[in-house]
């Protein structure tokens, strides 16, 4: 029992003359985190916004309801661009996570208008490509909000610094108008460094 109380004491001593207590590794469990339509809009146009080198360009339309989570579905109010012929388009689709990142499965635009009705029905299928290049990386937003407090969106009540290896994205679910998702907290590697 003493050797284990010794080895406590050096593991919290070397954790603390490192200016890193215990705590800053984040507390490890399963959190469930919980995105506003103000949040889903900032992620989503932070992704959108590295931009691609496709045949459609998307950016979300800066309005309110430019993410909606609405009957088990998540609505984006975008605009498509391609061309030079701006559209304002809608996106639909059923939120998956995939490569640890949100994403939609069953996605569907839709548009108004003849001029881009009939410019959709070609590029439809580069629109959703170009959404669903971009995935969205709510472990990195995660990880970023634990270390900057102006950080706008959503955040894990962990304290201490946490690292977007750590974050482990295991289910995403609508409940009314947000979308709650489901995240692993592991721990961090003594030698990992955070952000």
């Amino acid at each position: 029992m003493e050797r284990i109380m010794k080895s406590w004491r050096l593991l919290l001593a070397l954790s603390l003359s490192a200016g890193m207590p215990l705590a800053a590794q984040g507390t490890p469990g399963r959190y469930d985190v919980r995105l506003t339509e103000a949040d889903g809009r900032l992620l989503v146009s932070e992704e959108l916004a590295k931009g691609n080198n496709g045949l459609v360009k998307l950016a979300l339309q800066p309005q309110g309801q430019a993410f909606q989570v609405l009957n088990g579905r998540i609505t984006l109010a975008a605009t498509a661009e391609s061309s030079g012929l701006v559209c304002p388009v809608r996106i639909s689709g059923v939120p998956i996570i995939t490569g640890n990142r949100l994403s939609l499965k069953e996605a569907d635009v839709t548009t108004e208008g003849m001029v881009c009705n009939g410019t959709l029905t070609v590029l439809k299928p580069k629109a959703i490509e170009a959404l669903l290049a971009h995935p969205w990386d709510l472990a990195d937003r995660l990880a970023r909000a634990s270390t900057e407090p102006a950080l706008p969106g959503p955040r894990l009540p962990v304290s201490g610094c946490l690292t977007a290896s750590q974050l482990t994205l295991s289910a995403v679910q609508p409940r009314g108008n947000t979308l709650v998702v489901t995240i692993a907290v592991g721990s961090r590697a003594a030698a990992e460094p955070c952000p």
